[in-house]
């Protein structure tokens, strides 16, 4: 089981926000905690114990907050939205594999709609939102059972977005490469300022969420295809790509309906990857 404390600040005001609005897909359940090792831990324990579709967990704090390829995420109190949606999609494994960059758009949505610029915010292959060449939010998706032919038993789609540009910046090492969304609003910029919260963003989140995670499902990736490509940053540059088969060199060309990016390697082979991280190196 996984560390946690009692309930949470950011959790019970995003359930009272959305108390007063139409029931989405999403977010029908909302669990509240102040402190969690990761919000994925806690989700994925409460989907093994029957927790529905939808259930929100929300955290204050995370300590032990993880993004993909291991890496820590950085997420004090008062400053993101650290949560874990519980899913339980009835698509057989290998019609998900475009479920994270769903969830990107989802999160792209959300910021758009609480006065982000739309030329500020791309996407990066395959679920980080960038903004000014830094990161914005990370998402981490976890499934557990299924199989090529059958539906997982549910997957957890794990959300960190930076609201605000915690008191005296970010921390080393990420010092540089992060960027909050208050630096992107008009009128803000500054810890501490007024505005935006992390709830009121999360409230943007469970309404856009819901509307492309039920896109995906009733129709699949290809409806949503042409709105990811003209938001990400990754197709046309070269990148390098490194996941557990190892690391590839090459020119980011497009992606495909499962959602694989499609790359020109250095020899002029084309090979199709299905995850990993991407460094872009050049924009052509």
């Amino acid at each position: 089981m996984p560390s946690e404390s009692g309930p949470g600040l950011v959790g019970a005001a995003l359930a009272r926000l959305l108390a007063e609005d139409r029931p989405w897909r999403l977010g029908s359940q909302v669990v509240s905690v102040a402190e969690v090792t990761s919000t994925n831990d806690l989700a994925r324990v409460l989907a093994l114990g029957g927790a529905p579709e939808g259930t929100l967990v929300v955290a204050d704090k995370q300590t032990s907050g993880r993004g993909r390829l291991g890496r820590v995420w950085h997420s004090p109190p008062g400053t993101g939205l650290w949560c874990s949606f519980i899913l339980r999609p009835p698509l057989a494994l290998n019609n998900l594999g475009p479920l994270a960059l769903v969830a990107a758009l989802g999160a792209r949505r959300a910021v758009l709609g609480c006065g982000a610029d739309d030329a500020d915010i791309g996407i990066k292959w395959p679920n980080d939102l960038v903004a000014r060449e830094r990161k914005l939010a990370g998402i981490l998706t976890e499934g557990a059972g299924g199989s090529i032919l059958a539906a997982p038993d549910f997957v957890v789609a794990g959300i960190g977005v930076n609201v605000r540009t915690p008191e005296g910046g970010f921390p080393e090492p990420v010092r540089g490469s992060a960027i909050a969304l208050d630096e992107l609003r008009e009128g803000e910029g500054s810890a501490g300022a007024p505005g935006l919260g992390p709830a009121e963003y999360g409230r943007a989140l469970v309404e856009c969420l819901s509307e492309t995670y039920s896109e995906f499902v009733a129709r699949g990736f290809a409806v949503l295809r042409e709105e990811w490509l003209a938001a990400n940053v990754t197709t046309g540059n070269e990148v390098v790509v490194t996941s557990a088969a190892g690391t590839l060199n090459g020119v980011a060309e497009d992606i495909d309906l499962d959602g694989r990016l499609l790359l020109r390697l250095s020899d002029g082979r084309k090979t199709a990857v299905a995850a990993g991280d991407v460094t872009l190196r050049q924009e052509r």
